[in-house]
């Protein structure tokens, strides 16, 4: 994490604001996140039915995932973002940065033959190229 500088006018007012900076910010997730996972997916039970089934069954680091849990934090260390990065790729985030975050992590994933997330397909233009080859061509 950095520092950033903002001054604003007047008397003794700079603030040092923490910028935070892909993918240093993602961390894998084991049994210690896990109700912390479960409050931030139980926000919108319908899209993330799939991964909280997987967590109730299997835990948050079992082979039987296909995959790896991951966590994304803001600056405060709070999660904005949840993802099943494997056989299936599965997102939850609450910004543009957590999902750019989670797919530069996914790069390294050669098993991956399904990426699906709730936000717009323009998010993920910028690196299609390097999640799917072919369809670049």
């Amino acid at each position: 994490m950095s520092d950033s500088l903002s001054i604003h006018p007047g008397p003794s007012r700079v603030q040092f604001l923490p910028t935070a900076s892909a993918p240093d910010e993602v961390e894998l997730l084991n049994d210690k996140n896990l109700a912390e996972v479960l409050s931030f997916l139980s926000r919108h039970p319908i899209q993330t039915v799939g991964m909280v089934g997987l967590i109730h069954d299997n835990g948050l680091q079992s082979p039987l995932n296909r995959g790896a849990f991951y966590g994304c934090r803001n600056y405060l260390g709070q999660l904005e973002g949840v993802a099943l990065i494997g056989h299936a790729t599965l997102m939850e985030t609450d910004s543009d940065r957590a999902l750019k975050a989670f797919a530069q992590t996914a790069q390294s994933c050669t098993s991956a033959h399904l990426i699906m997330c709730k936000e717009s397909w323009s998010i993920w233009s910028s690196t299609q190229s390097m999640l799917c080859p072919r369809a670049a061509t």
